[in-house]
């Protein structure tokens, strides 16, 4: 298995474990027509540094952040946009957090940046294309997960 497909396998594996556990969702690797073109609704960006630097993007489309904030804190009731992004934040720090260990191995050493949530009515500052990506369903959208490993092989 080449480098970029081992990544791919853990950002896939980190990924589904995270919207399946964490927003209490159920992620599918099969990402339906519709949700290819649902409209960009909110990013989050997490710089890591260590044993491997660079950063993770979760992109979401379709409108999934209120219900995804929503599963995080058990509630339907109706939640402030500021706890929304914080909730996008953790979304990226999880995924994160549990993607580092399966690329840089157990022994790496890693400090994660604060989370960059934004939303597609902000202006967001261009990233380079992440090397590595993989994109899971989530009711009726999608969230598509990147990363940029600076010196990759």
């Amino acid at each position: 298995m080449n480098t970029n497909t081992a990544i791919e396998s853990a950002l896939r594996q980190a990924t589904l474990l995270t919207f399946g556990e964490l927003c209490l969702t159920l992620p599918v690797e099969e990402v339906s027509l519709e949700a290819t073109k649902a409209p960009f609704e909110a990013e989050v960006r997490v710089g890591f540094h260590g044993t491997l630097k660079g950063e993770l993007i979760v992109r979401l489309f379709g409108f999934l952040l209120e219900p995804l904030a929503q599963g995080m804190t058990g509630s339907f009731d109706p939640v402030p946009l500021v706890l929304q992004k914080d909730a996008l934040g953790e979304i990226g720090n999880v995924i994160c957090g549990n993607v580092l260990p399966l690329i840089g191995g157990a022994d790496g050493v890693f400090r994660l940046d604060p989370p960059r949530p934004g939303l597609a009515s902000e202006s967001l500052p261009q990233v380079p294309d992440p090397q590595v990506k993989t994109c899971v369903g989530l009711d009726g959208g999608r969230a598509d997960v990147g990363v940029f490993i600076e010196d990759l092989p």
